[in-house]
Protein backbone atom coordinates (compact mmCIF):
# COMPACT_ATOMS: atom_id res chain seq x y z
CA UNK A 1 0.00 0.00 0.00
CA UNK A 2 1.34 3.25 -0.79
CA UNK A 3 2.21 6.52 1.59
CA UNK A 4 -0.87 8.14 -0.25
CA UNK A 5 -3.30 4.77 0.23
CA UNK A 6 -2.22 4.66 3.84
CA UNK A 7 -2.77 8.20 4.64
CA UNK A 8 -6.40 8.53 3.17
CA UNK A 9 -7.29 4.98 4.73
CA UNK A 10 -6.13 6.40 8.08
CA UNK A 11 -8.33 9.54 7.31
CA UNK A 12 -11.57 7.37 6.19
CA UNK A 13 -11.12 5.24 9.65
CA UNK A 14 -11.42 8.44 11.64
CA UNK A 15 -13.87 10.04 9.61
CA UNK A 16 -16.85 7.68 9.08
CA UNK A 17 -17.15 7.06 12.89
CA UNK A 18 -17.26 10.91 13.16
CA UNK A 19 -19.93 10.93 10.37
CA UNK A 20 -21.89 8.26 12.05
CA UNK A 21 -22.00 10.42 15.52
CA UNK A 22 -22.36 13.46 13.69
CA UNK A 23 -25.08 12.09 11.32
CA UNK A 24 -27.48 10.32 13.95
CA UNK A 25 -29.54 11.60 16.76
CA UNK A 26 -30.36 8.41 17.86
CA UNK A 27 -28.19 5.55 18.82
CA UNK A 28 -27.74 3.48 15.73
CA UNK A 29 -30.05 0.31 15.00
CA UNK A 30 -29.16 -2.76 13.48
CA UNK A 31 -29.74 -1.17 9.74
CA UNK A 32 -26.44 -0.81 8.00
CA UNK A 33 -24.53 2.14 7.91
CA UNK A 34 -25.44 3.62 3.66
CA UNK A 35 -22.55 5.56 2.42
CA UNK A 36 -23.29 6.47 -1.26
CA UNK A 37 -19.85 7.96 -2.58
CA UNK A 38 -18.77 9.39 -5.78
CA UNK A 39 -16.25 8.25 -8.50
CA UNK A 40 -12.80 6.43 -7.83
CA UNK A 41 -13.14 6.71 -4.24
CA UNK A 42 -15.28 3.69 -4.05
CA UNK A 43 -12.43 1.33 -3.94
CA UNK A 44 -11.20 3.15 -0.43
CA UNK A 45 -14.72 2.57 1.19
CA UNK A 46 -14.70 -0.95 0.06
CA UNK A 47 -11.14 -1.41 1.20
CA UNK A 48 -12.48 0.08 5.07
CA UNK A 49 -15.44 -1.49 4.66
CA UNK A 50 -14.12 -4.68 6.97
CA UNK A 51 -12.08 -2.74 9.46
CA UNK A 52 -14.90 0.01 10.05
CA UNK A 53 -17.28 -2.79 10.45
CA UNK A 54 -15.27 -4.18 13.34
CA UNK A 55 -14.32 -1.24 15.02
CA UNK A 56 -18.01 -0.07 15.06
CA UNK A 57 -19.67 -3.21 15.31
CA UNK A 58 -21.98 -1.43 12.20
CA UNK A 59 -22.47 -2.94 9.30
CA UNK A 60 -22.02 -0.52 5.53
CA UNK A 61 -24.08 -0.52 3.27
CA UNK A 62 -21.99 0.74 -0.28
CA UNK A 63 -22.90 2.16 -3.61
CA UNK A 64 -20.93 4.09 -6.08
CA UNK A 65 -22.14 7.19 -8.40
CA UNK A 66 -20.60 9.88 -10.48
CA UNK A 67 -20.96 13.16 -8.87
CA UNK A 68 -23.83 14.16 -11.44
CA UNK A 69 -25.62 10.80 -10.42
CA UNK A 70 -25.10 11.46 -6.88
CA UNK A 71 -27.13 14.85 -7.28
CA UNK A 72 -29.69 13.20 -9.55
CA UNK A 73 -30.50 10.58 -6.94
CA UNK A 74 -30.54 12.55 -4.11
CA UNK A 75 -32.91 14.78 -6.03
CA UNK A 76 -35.39 12.26 -6.69
CA UNK A 77 -35.57 11.14 -2.71
CA UNK A 78 -32.70 8.76 -1.92
CA UNK A 79 -31.91 8.88 1.70
CA UNK A 80 -28.20 7.47 2.21
CA UNK A 81 -26.11 8.61 5.70
CA UNK A 82 -22.91 9.42 4.26
CA UNK A 83 -22.02 10.72 1.16
CA UNK A 84 -18.87 10.95 -0.17
CA UNK A 85 -18.42 13.00 -3.39
CA UNK A 86 -16.58 16.14 -4.39
CA UNK A 87 -17.00 19.49 -2.54
CA UNK A 88 -19.12 21.13 -5.46
CA UNK A 89 -21.65 18.27 -5.50
CA UNK A 90 -21.60 18.21 -1.47
CA UNK A 91 -22.01 22.43 -1.83
CA UNK A 92 -24.78 21.81 -4.38
CA UNK A 93 -26.85 19.41 -2.29
CA UNK A 94 -26.10 21.84 0.80
CA UNK A 95 -27.36 24.88 -1.27
CA UNK A 96 -30.52 22.48 -1.77
CA UNK A 97 -31.09 21.24 1.79
CA UNK A 98 -30.29 17.29 0.94
CA UNK A 99 -27.05 17.56 3.64
CA UNK A 100 -26.15 19.27 6.42
CA UNK A 101 -23.69 22.00 4.85
CA UNK A 102 -21.71 21.90 8.50
CA UNK A 103 -21.04 18.39 8.50
CA UNK A 104 -19.07 18.77 5.24
CA UNK A 105 -15.54 17.70 5.93
CA UNK A 106 -12.53 17.46 3.14
CA UNK A 107 -10.93 13.55 3.67
CA UNK A 108 -8.88 13.22 0.47
CA UNK A 109 -7.25 15.59 -2.52
CA UNK A 110 -7.59 13.49 -5.87
CA UNK A 111 -4.84 14.58 -8.38
CA UNK A 112 -5.27 14.44 -12.04
CA UNK A 113 -3.14 13.18 -14.86
CA UNK A 114 -2.46 13.82 -18.33
CA UNK A 115 -2.01 11.76 -20.91
CA UNK A 116 -1.54 11.86 -24.46
CA UNK A 117 -1.59 9.07 -27.56
CA UNK A 118 1.56 6.69 -27.72
CA UNK A 119 4.34 7.90 -30.59
CA UNK A 120 2.49 11.50 -29.73
CA UNK A 121 4.90 13.96 -28.45
CA UNK A 122 4.97 14.62 -25.07
CA UNK A 123 4.09 18.50 -24.58
CA UNK A 124 5.63 20.55 -22.01
CA UNK A 125 3.40 21.46 -18.98
CA UNK A 126 5.45 22.59 -16.29
CA UNK A 127 4.09 25.51 -15.79
CA UNK A 128 0.18 26.76 -16.18
CA UNK A 129 1.06 28.70 -19.40
CA UNK A 130 2.51 25.72 -20.86
CA UNK A 131 -0.59 23.82 -19.74
CA UNK A 132 -3.43 25.60 -20.93
CA UNK A 133 -1.20 26.33 -24.48
CA UNK A 134 -0.95 22.14 -24.74
CA UNK A 135 -4.66 22.02 -24.14
CA UNK A 136 -5.75 24.63 -26.33
CA UNK A 137 -3.25 23.41 -29.23
CA UNK A 138 -4.33 19.77 -28.67
CA UNK A 139 -6.05 18.07 -32.39
CA UNK A 140 -8.77 15.96 -29.99
CA UNK A 141 -8.89 17.16 -26.21
CA UNK A 142 -11.00 15.03 -24.13
CA UNK A 143 -12.48 15.97 -20.53
CA UNK A 144 -15.00 14.51 -18.59
CA UNK A 145 -18.29 16.65 -18.36
CA UNK A 146 -19.73 16.70 -14.53
CA UNK A 147 -22.78 18.02 -16.01
CA UNK A 148 -22.97 14.74 -17.73
CA UNK A 149 -22.07 12.89 -14.47
CA UNK A 150 -18.64 13.01 -14.61
CA UNK A 151 -16.97 13.77 -10.93
CA UNK A 152 -14.57 16.45 -12.15
CA UNK A 153 -13.78 18.45 -15.41
CA UNK A 154 -13.51 22.02 -17.18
Amino acid sequence: MTCLAEWVQRRIIAFLPWAVLATFASPLTAQPLQVLSAGAFKPVVVDLASAFEARQKASLRIDNGTAGEILRRMRAGESWDVVIAPPGTLNTLAAEGLVDRDSIRPIARVAIGVAVRRGSPKPAISTVEEFKDAVLGARNPAFIDPNAGGSSGI
